[in-house]
């Protein structure tokens, strides 16, 4: 039988902070200090969940701060953070940022666009009110559009109130 003492507890707790920020984000965020959390455990998971969180909320600058973070821990952002990225871009009225992030996936990090990651950025232009810009990515991607795209691109044109592109 394994003694309290012989357990390594520290993984757990660690675990246990990022379900508590996904679960929490508002709170959390504000409780939890981000160096404390980020040098728990120096993983793509936690960076990105700080991320997720700051997203929501439209604070776009302070996500992008962590991916700077991130960037200095040795860590690279996978699919998952790229998807928040540009959620968070496109929730804090980034609009360049995101088509910055959206173009180094593949050229720096080898990383091909999902579908999502495209209705992401249509999305981030769509709330940018670039309907004609999102209407061109759309007509290149390389792959056949997917419902979640298209809902992204007509949620755009009923904000925006362009009845023409929409049909």
């Amino acid at each position: 039988m394994l003694m309290s003492s012989e357990i390594n507890l520290r993984p757990i707790y660690c675990l246990l902070r990022i379900v508590l920020l996904i679960c929490t984000q508002n709170v959390v965020i504000l409780m939890l200090p981000r160096k404390s959390f980020t040098e728990s455990l120096k993983r793509t998971v936690s960076f990105t969940s700080l991320m997720t969180g700051y997203g929501m909320h439209g604070r776009g600058e302070d996500a992008l701060s962590i991916l700077a973070e991130m960037q200095k821990s040795s860590l690279s952002p996978d699919g998952v953070t790229f998807l928040v990225l540009l959620y968070a871009c496109s929730h804090s009225g980034m609009v360049e940022q995101g088509l910055k992030y959206f173009e180094t996936m593949d050229k720096d990090y080898g990383l091909v666009a999902s579908s999502e990651h495209y209705a992401c950025l249509i999305d981030l232009l769509g709330r940018g009110g670039r309907l004609t810009e999102a209407w061109e990515k759309i007509t290149k991607m390389p792959a056949e559009p997917s419902s979640v795209v298209w809902v992204a691109l007509l949620g755009a044109c009923r904000t925006h109130s362009d009845v023409e592109l929409a049909e």
